[in-house]
Formats: structure tokens, C-alpha cells, sequence
């Protein structure tokens, strides 16, 4: 499909008269990612039936095309006429979703390779989390997610952990926050932290600290909770 991503979910859902309860689908798509449809109708006040539906993504970008089609599709044995809803999802190439790059590319300039983890840079000045976060997603990456506690000690080992400008030394920017929801930590990308494969605090952490919703590798090589808008070193992240 020369790199663009498409989905096609189709589904037949018969809509008896008595029916009121709202229909959800949850499609797998090949990448692993779900996409989630919720589909509804009712009543309107002309006595004519409103189909509508709903898309939720958890990827980061956006550009999915929801596209349904509502067709006659015989009668039932009740002699009711059924309907058939017809959903396709079309997502957008690769190449127009920022913050992606495609695997299996050269390292970028500036990166090093670790075989077996991904691409990796920890850029010479420090920045606050949000800063952090943009820079590395300008550059096709993110900040950096550990899965292992092998990754972590490669990392910490191979890259400084004093950047210029850093309020927070000895630290790197780990991707997860609980900035929606204090003490549910999730990466940049929406993944909750206890699935990213690595998630091991140091004592008295993680904290109910309002004010503390980023998380920091510290050099023993376990999370803290920091401030986010404070500097500290980090590392940009380019699956391989």
C-alpha cells in the first residue's frame, strides 16, 4: 500500500425497532494498535432514525477518515426491513503522521544505535518535560521509554546525566506523567507505564505531590517524581 495504512472494518448491525442501547466495536488493527468505534442511534423528534458514530484513537497524531454507509438489506423474520452499516477506517501514510518514523530506517544524525534497543541522543542542554517531550518528537522520536531494566543501565551508562541548565542533576526524563489522573502514570504516547515493560521507583516514590507529575531515571537507575516544569537532562528515543 506503499506505506499508507488502511483498515477496513466492516460490520453488519441489525437495527430492530425495540433496540435502544448504544452498539461498540473494537477493531485490532495489524500494528497492535486498537481503535475503538462506538456506534449509536435513535429517535428523532420527526420519528426519523439518527445513526451516529464515534472514533477514538490512541495513536499520536490524528488524520483517520471515519467513513459508514447505511444500506437496506432485506427483511427479517419479523418482515422488518434490516440495515446494514457498513464502516471503513483509512489511516494516513506513515510518512504524514509527525512524531512516527518508519523502522528499519538509518540512524538519524546525531543518534547513536544500541543493537537490539533503538536509536538514541541525549541532546547538551536541559529542558523542562514539555520541552523535552517536543524536541524529541520534532526529531521523529520521543523520550525515551524503557522496557527493561537492562535498557535503563545502557543507557545511564552510555549518556551524561548533567545537561547544561539542569535544575534536576543526576536525572533523565523518563516519557510517563500523571498529569490527567494523580498517580496513573502514562507515557507521552498513552501507554499506561505498568505496560511499557519497565516501571521501578525508588523509595518513597512514586509521591502524592500534586506538584511532582513527571517522571526521572535517577542514576541508581529507578523513578522519581519531579516537577515537570523544572530542567533536567534527557534522551530522545528512534525505534530501530
Amino acid at each position: 500500500m506503499g506505506g499508507q495504512w488502511v483498515f477496513p472494518l466492516l460490520a453488519t448491525l441489525q437495527l430492530a425497532a425495540s433496540e435502544a442501547t448504544p452498539l461498540a466495536l473494537q477493531p485490532k488493527c495489524s500494528s497492535g494498535k486498537e481503535l475503538s468505534v462506538s456506534m449509536s442511534y435513535a429517535t428523532n423528534a420527526s420519528g426519523h432514525r439518527v445513526v451516529s458514530a464515534n472514533l477514538e484513537q490512541p495513536l499520536r497524531s490524528s488524520g483517520w477518515l471515519l467513513d459508514a454507509e447505511v444500506r437496506t438489506s432485506g427483511c427479517g423474520p419479523d418482515d422488518a426491513p434490516r440495515r446494514a452499516l457498513t464502516v471503513t477506517l483509512t489511516g494516513p501514510p506513515e510518512a504524514e503522521r509527525p512524531g512516527l518514523r518508519a523502522p528499519g530506517l538509518p540512524a538519524p544524525p546525531g543518534y547513536l544505535t544500541l543493537p537490539g534497543l533503538g536509536h538514541y541522543r541525549a541532546p547538551p542542554d536541559a529542558e523542562t518535560w514539555y520541552d523535552a517531550r517536543d524536541l524529541c518528537r520534532r526529531e521523529g522520536g520521543g523520550l525515551v521509554t524503557p522496557s527493561s531494566r537492562h535498557e535503563v543501565l545502557v543507557l545511564l551508562g552510555h549518556f551524561p546525566r548533567n545537561a547544561s541548565g539542569a535544575f534536576y542533576e543526576n536525572f533523565v526524563w523518563h516519557s510517563a506523567n500523571d498529569n490527567k489522573e494523580e498517580g496513573k502514570f502514562v507515557t507521552y504516547d498513552g501507554v499506561p507505564l505498568e505496560n511499557t515493560g519497565w516501571a521501578e521507583f525508588g523509595p518513597r516514590n512514586p509521591t502524592s505531590n500534586t506538584d511532582k507529575n513527571c517522571l526521572g531515571i535517577y542514576w541508581d537507575a529507578l523513578l522519581y517524581n519531579l516537577m515537570c516544569y523544572k530542567k533536567a537532562s534527557f534522551i530522545c528515543k528512534v525505534p530501530l
